[in-house]
């Protein structure tokens, strides 16, 4: 349960409400939990009750898996309340350094989502300023590369300047694209002088008589008309190919609430179903050395339980023993906040875990304090009675899928 305060969601406890049951599957495709309340009172409890998604993390160096392509219901998240669906309310919350930019974000028009086409476009809208105090702010980190096809270049057939070429003082450059653009290329070549045109047409023509020596786009027509002005004009690939990003790094925490009527002395069931973010590596990260201080295997052992029989089933599948990372298998990692089952009144009465590996050939490795119960080829079970989630330790899963084998020849 939890009670609206400044800055987000707090979790309360209760003990008014028990939770009688827990049932919980966790896959790659599918997270689906079942519970059964009871009222221990003689009046009905009216709450707001939440259920908390994991945080998404932006990264300048890892891709954020995305579970759907909905713009704000990322996880495709759907509850009901004893057989009738919710309209549960998203809270979404920014944070980064430990402060909340939402409200910045908001005000600048930049989505609160750490990923996605919709948010670069946002920030790549923004004035450098603004920028430059966004990564000051921590919120997101410069990312510079190569764009030869962002911007591309031209002279006139036998032109002095070519990709190896400086464009040095007093090189006349016109210039398609707008005052931006212009700007840009100010910045990069201060010596140099610009010619602003309206197309690339009248681009070309000042090429032709003389007025120019460079033809600079940041448009596509350049693009599509390389060929056919082949032997008149020679592009150049490589002047002007270097742009810088804002990548963000912000973290997004969501929650979702909505306001339930538990009734007196009767128990009432609630689901919720969503597709989680899962995350993952190309191969095999844990069977290697220690470096920098940091130990992959300690860390998967702590995190996930990989034990010896784990470890010894991995390395056996290594084409090479002295190659760590050449093991057949790539890695996926899921995560479920199991600790907010603690705030309702006692302990879970039967709690279940159900998890999918996805596939027989895949491994799963995971923490459990009991038993573990091979249920089919790809599913493993797990029961407690009188159940308190493990205090400091959500729910962690690592699956390592099989790469499925190449062809033969012939």
């Amino acid at each position: 349960m939890s009670t609206l305060s400044t800055g987000g969601l707090v979790f309360v406890a209760t003990d008014e409400v028990q939770m009688q049951s827990e049932d919980l599957y966790v896959s790659p495709d599918q997270v689906r939990v079942k519970y059964v309340f009871n009222n221990q009172t003689d009046h009905d409890v009216t709450s707001l009750v939440a259920f908390p998604l994991p945080d998404i993390t932006g990264s300048g160096d890892f891709m954020v898996s995305i579970p759907t392509e909905e713009s704000e219901n990322i996880f495709g998240f759907a509850t009901s309340f004893d057989g009738k669906p919710v309209d549960a309310m998203l809270h979404q919350y920014v944070f980064a350094t430990n402060l909340d930019y939402t409200d910045y974000l908001v005000g600048l028009g930049v989505p609160l989502e750490p990923f996605g086409q919709k948010t670069l476009t946002a920030i790549d809208a923004l004035p450098l300023e603004t920028k430059i105090e966004m990564q000051k702010l921590g919120l997101v980190v410069p990312m510079t590369y190569s764009a030869p096809g962002l911007i591309r270049a031209m002279v006139a057939e036998g032109s002095p300047i070519d990709s190896n070429a400086k464009i040095v003082a007093g090189t006349r450059i016109a210039v398609v694209g707008g005052a931006e653009i212009e700007a840009d290329a100010a910045r990069r070549w201060p010596d140099a002088v610009f010619i602003p045109t309206d197309s690339s047409d009248e681009a070309l023509d000042a090429l032709k008589a003389d007025e120019a020596d460079v033809y600079v786009d940041a448009t596509d027509t350049i693009n599509v008309r390389i060929d056919a002005l082949a032997g008149e004009f020679l592009p150049i690939w490589d002047v002007y190919d270097e742009k810088t990003d804002y990548t963000p790094v912000w973290t997004l925490k969501s929650t979702y609430s909505w306001q339930a009527v538990f009734p007196a002395g009767k128990t009432a069931e609630v689901e919720h179903s969503y597709k989680p973010s899962v995350g993952g590596t190309v191969a095999v990260t844990f069977l290697g050395e220690a470096y920098d201080g940091y130990d992959p295997a300690t860390e998967y052992k702590q995190k996930y339980c990989t034990d010896e029989d784990f470890v010894d089933t991995v390395r056996k599948t290594l084409p090479n023993p002295d190659e760590p990372y050449g093991a057949p298998y790539t890695e996926s990692w899921l995560s479920y906040i199991w600790s907010t089952g603690g705030n309702w009144s006692g302990a879970i009465g039967t709690f279940r875990l159900t998890i999918d590996k996805g596939r027989p050939e895949n491994l799963v490795s995971f923490c459990w304090d009991g038993e573990v119960t091979k249920t089919s080829p790809t599913t493993f079970e797990m029961e407690a009675k009188d159940w308190w989630p493990p205090y400091g330790r959500e729910l962690e899963v690592l699956i390592l899928n099989r790469n499925d084998p190449e062809p033969a020849a012939g």
